[in-house]
């Protein structure tokens, strides 16, 4: 209710007061005297004639005081020598199970990267891996080392074996 009651006054001092008069303006003279040239012409002369040009003409090649060696790079080192070539590579083998026909041996089947291969007991698989044993659940590898692998149904196993 202030508020409003409030308003209406400032309203009312706002109609009342429309009629206001302009202040007073008056005109003052000026204290500063005009130049009485706008384009100093007088020393234009002088700045193209020869005896202003610099006499001695600095060299290019000369270091600049803005030259620094902060970021040249730092020398290479020479590159390490290459490593030897490797001598063994890794094959993945997966045992894919074995069949048996009347009166045969059994004969595992083993996928090879290559493509799958059957093989009986003593058979050379990949280089250096002959079967030694074959059973429902896996394939046993050995090799010259008299190292075994056990190569387990359905599982890809990854052997090293020598480069030729």
């Amino acid at each position: 209710m202030a508020v409003h009651l409030v308003l209406w006054v400032l309203l009312a001092l706002v109609i009342l007061r429309l009629g206001g008069a302009m202040p007073p303006y008056t005109t003052k003279p000026s204290d500063v005297l005009p130049s009485s040239s706008i384009v100093p012409v007088a020393r234009l002369d002088t700045v193209f004639s020869p005896e202003e040009w610099p006499s001695v003409v600095l060299h290019t090649n000369a270091p600049s005081a803005f030259f620094t060696d902060a970021f040249v790079p730092a020398p290479k080192p020479p590159p390490p020598p290459p490593p030897p070539p490797p001598t063994t590579r890794k094959v993945a083998l997966t045992y894919q199970g074995f069949y048996e026909t009347a009166g045969g041996p059994r004969l595992g089947m083993v996928k090879t990267e290559t493509g799958f291969t059957q093989a009986g007991l003593g058979v050379q698989v990949i280089t250096n891996h002959f079967v030694a044993e074959i059973s429902m659940h896996g394939l046993t590898l050995t090799n010259t080392a008299a190292q075994t692998n056990l190569l387990l149904l359905n599982i890809p196993k990854e052997l090293e074996i020598p480069i030729k």
